[in-house]
């Protein structure tokens, strides 16, 4: 071998072990996600169980059922769990994640066969609603909808997390520091052809509490292990050197159907609607009445174009409105009641309204961009772009 190229290749070899670390000779060591393909674990929790039955009390990951082979995201994460207090509504739940990777910790209360989820800012914990769009209400915390003694896992299925292995951080969700990425310092850059970047770091072991951060270039942030850390939208960097470059979930639902062919009377309602939505939220980041008027795009539906231009639409809208819902901005006129009541923001609390803030300008943008859409192709794409916004800030 030339004595150049040798000395390149081990300088190559030298690099990827300085910045990587050693090679894990486990052949499943990294999941591929995003198109189909994933690590197959013999010790897996799915579908509606009895708690400290059929599922032992400890701590879970929770991992997707359909990575990349649905139409234009993956199927829900939902957690949800029967209350045993009182006669409620089956859809209704005590917590759930829009992300892969979230840690569950099912812990039992006491020896009555009451079990619950331990808190933690990657779960969110509440009494939720399902709405009809694939989206949960957000109503007020309740004591009494904290303890379940059956659990159910929709879209997606629970491993102990001690036997999941490392993950493959290009793609969207949370993540292990110690991991899934080393504990250390790391860039994070906004990834082309997205809008903002978004980081935030939970754990005992993270300074100045849990931290956020609203990327528009770049930002670098310190990890550190036994904490979790959620990436949207980013290229991950340590040491000037790639270690991770994002990428979407994959799109499969192109149609061959005429955007012509869409009746007038639906497209003018649909783009008109959109821009009432988007000017309410944009004024007072308000979505009152925006279920209405979705709801009444079926009835002008007359054709096959419509019924897909429909579809397009409502599935749009759902990223919008979860982003609405989960991220919901405190009005001055609350803070002026909480004030009253001797309730003050933290300055964790402050952060998130600003991120919220941030995030929602570039989201109007893009939602809003819909009504000017002039083929299904140019729709599709902006939907796939509002997948981005599916995120608890």
């Amino acid at each position: 071998m030339n004595k150049c190229l040798l000395l390149t290749f081990v300088f190559v070899l030298f690099i990827n072990v300085l910045c990587y670390g050693s090679a894990d000779k486990s052949a499943n060591a990294v999941i591929s996600e995003g198109n189909g393909e994933a690590v197959t674990y013999s010790e897996k929790y799915e579908g509606e169980l009895k708690a400290g039955k059929d599922i032992p009390e400890g701590e879970y990951i929770i991992l997707a059922k359909d990575r990349g082979v649905v139409k234009y995201e993956i199927s829900g994460i939902v957690v949800i769990a029967d209350n045993v207090q009182t006669n409620i509504d089956e859809n209704q739940c005590i917590g759930f994640t829009n992300i892969e990777g979230v840690k569950l910790n099912i812990k039992k209360k006491d020896s009555g066969g009451l079990y619950y989820i331990e808190g933690n800012n990657n779960i969110t914990e509440g009494k939720y609603t399902y709405n009809g769009y694939n989206t949960w209400n957000v109503n007020n915390i309740s004591q009494k909808y904290q303890y379940f003694t059956n659990i159910n896992f929709i879209g997606c299925y629970a491993v102990p997390a001690d036997k999941v292995v490392k993950r493959d951080t290009s793609y969207n969700g949370s993540y292990r520091v110690g991991i899934d990425l080393g504990a250390g310092k790391y860039r994070f850059k906004k990834a082309d052809g997205c809008d903002f970047g978004f980081v935030s770091v939970t754990g005992s072991n993270v300074p100045n509490q849990n931290r956020s951060y609203v990327i528009s270039d770049f930002t670098d942030v310190e990890l550190f292990k036994n904490s979790y850390i959620k990436i949207y939208n980013c290229d991950i960097y340590k040491n000037n050197f790639v270690l991770s470059t994002h990428k979407d979930w994959e799109i499969k639902n192109y149609t061959d159907l005429d955007f012509s062919e869409i009746n007038h009377a639906l497209k003018r309602r649909v783009q008109d609607d959109i821009r009432s939505i988007s000017s309410k939220y944009k004024e007072n980041y308000s979505i009152n009445g925006a279920n209405d008027m979705v709801n009444g795009w079926d009835s002008l539906v007359k054709n096959d174009a419509d019924r897909k231009y429909v579809e397009i639409m409502k599935d749009s809208y759902d990223r919008f409105y979860k982003f609405a819902v989960y991220n919901r901005v405190i009005s001055a006129n609350e803070k002026i009641s909480m004030k009253q009541r001797g309730r003050y923001l933290s300055d964790k609390e402050e952060e998130a309204q600003n991120n919220i803030k941030k995030i929602g300008e570039y989201l109007i943008v893009d939602f809003s961009s819909l009504a000017g859409a002039e083929s299904f192709s140019e729709l599709e794409n902006i939907c796939q772009k509002l997948i981005n916004y599916v995120i608890i800030v």
